[in-house]
C-alpha cells in the first residue's frame, strides 16, 4: 500500500517538476540579457541576468570539467569560470527581440594566420604542418582540451569545407571525415599557387560554428578545376541587392540547345548550395534550396552585409554530376 502511495506521488511530482523546470529556462530566454561585460564585472553581469554566482568546479552540460574551484556563473546545468565563456553560452541561448524570439544558432571566429583558434566552449586547429603532406587537417578539442567528435550531420556531411585564393579565381567546397578522435582532415591537391582562406562549418548541439583560416600554396601541380557546366546555360537574376536587406537570387538553368535542366536530384540534402563570399573575403555566406520541386528554377533567400562585388558559386547535381557555376553579383548600400 505505502508502495502504491509512493508511485502516485511520484507520478504527481514528476510532472510539476518538468514544468517548473521548462517554466524557468523559458523564463532565462525570454527576458533581456546582458551580453556583453562593458563596464561591469563578471560577477555583476552574472547577477543582473538573474544566474547564480558560486564558487564550484567548473561543469559543462552536468559534467565537471576540472577540479580545480573558480568563482563563476551557474546558468542550466554549466559553471562558467571565465566571462568570455559565459557570454558565447548566453549568445547561444533564445532572447526576444522587438517582442519576437530569434534564435542565435551560429557563431564565427577568425583564424587568419594563427594554428588554433577559440570559438564557443571549443579550440579548433588548424594543423598547418599536413599541408606538406597535401591534406586539410583540423583538430577540433573541449575547454578541458579533450578531443571532440560529437559533430552533428549537416546535409549529409559532418564538416563542410570551403576553400579560396584570395582572387577569387579558384573555389573547391569539400568535407573532412574523422581520421581519428576529433581530427577532421580531407587530401588535397592544389592546382595553383597563392594565398588561400578555408572555412570549416561544423555543428555541435544544434550550434553552428563556422572558422577561417589563412594560409600559403608555394606550387600547385598546373591542372585545372572542372567545374561541369560546360554544357549548360545559367541565368541569374538577383534583383538590386542591397546591404542589409534580404535578396531573392535566382538560377534559371537551361540545356544549351534552350532546353530546361530540370534540377530532380538532390545534392547533399538540398536542391542546390549557393556560396557567397565578397571581394576582401570578409563575408562568407552558405545557403540552400531545399524546395526539391523539381523544375529548372532555383531560388534562394540571402541578407548581404557588405556591399561590393561578390562572387556566388552554385552547386547542384544534374545527370548524376556535381555542377558548379561561378557568377558575380554586385550589391549597393
Amino acid at each position: 500500500m505505502k508502495k502504491e502511495k509512493n508511485s502516485k506521488t511520484l507520478f504527481i511530482v514528476i510532472p510539476i517538476i518538468i514544468v517548473l523546470a521548462i517554466s524557468i529556462l523559458w523564463l532565462a530566454a525570454s527576458k533581456p540579457r546582458i551580453m556583453e561585460l562593458g563596464t561591469l564585472s563578471y560577477e555583476e553581469v552574472c547577477n543582473k541576468n538573474g544566474d547564480q554566482w558560486m564558487v564550484m568546479e567548473p561543469w559543462i552540460k552536468g559534467r565537471s570539467i576540472g577540479s580545480q574551484p573558480c568563482a563563476g556563473c551557474m546558468i542550466a546545468d554549466n559553471h562558467f569560470c571565465k566571462a568570455d565563456e559565459y557570454i558565447a553560452y548566453m549568445k547561444s541561448l533564445p532572447s526576444v527581440i522587438s517582442g519576437q524570439s530569434m534564435m542565435h544558432e551560429m557563431v564565427t571566429e577568425h583564424g587568419d594566420d594563427k594554428n588554433s583558434v577559440d570559438i564557443h566552449m571549443y579550440n579548433v586547429a588548424f594543423l598547418r604542418e599536413k599541408l606538406a603532406t597535401n591534406s586539410l587537417t583540423f583538430k577540433i578539442t573541449d575547454t578541458s582540451a579533450s578531443p571532440v567528435s560529437d559533430l552533428e550531420v549537416v546535409h549529409d556531411k559532418i564538416m563542410h569545407l570551403v576553400l579560396v585564393r584570395d582572387d577569387l579565381n579558384y573555389f573547391d567546397h569539400l568535407h573532412p571525415q574523422e581520421i581519428s578522435t576529433g581530427v577532421f582532415s580531407v587530401p588535397y591537391e592544389f592546382y595553383a599557387p597563392g594565398k588561400y582562406r578555408v572555412w570549416i562549418d561544423f555543428t555541435i548541439d544544434g550550434m553552428q560554428h563556422i572558422v577561417d583560416f589563412d594560409f600559403n600554396v608555394a606550387k600547385g601541380s598546373g591542372k585545372l578545376l572542372d567545374y561541369q557546366s560546360g554544357n549548360l546555360d545559367i541565368k541569374l537574376n538577383s534583383g538590386n541587392a542591397r546591404v542589409d536587406e534580404t535578396s531573392k537570387i535566382d538560377f534559371v538553368v537551361n540545356y544549351n540547345n534552350g532546353s530546361p535542366a530540370e534540377i530532380q536530384e538532390k545534392f547533399l540534402a538540398a536542391s542546390a548550395h549557393l556560396i557567397v563570399i565578397d571581394d576582401d573575403l570578409g563575408e562568407f555566406g552558405h545557403t540552400h534550396d531545399e524546395e526539391f520541386d523539381g523544375d529548372n528554377v532555383l531560388s534562394f533567400s540571402y541578407k548581404f552585409v557588405k556591399s561590393g562585388r561578390h562572387k556566388i558559386w552554385l552547386q547542384f547535381s544534374l545527370d548524376k554530376i556535381t555542377r558548379t557555376a561561378e557568377l558575380e553579383v554586385d550589391v549597393s548600400e
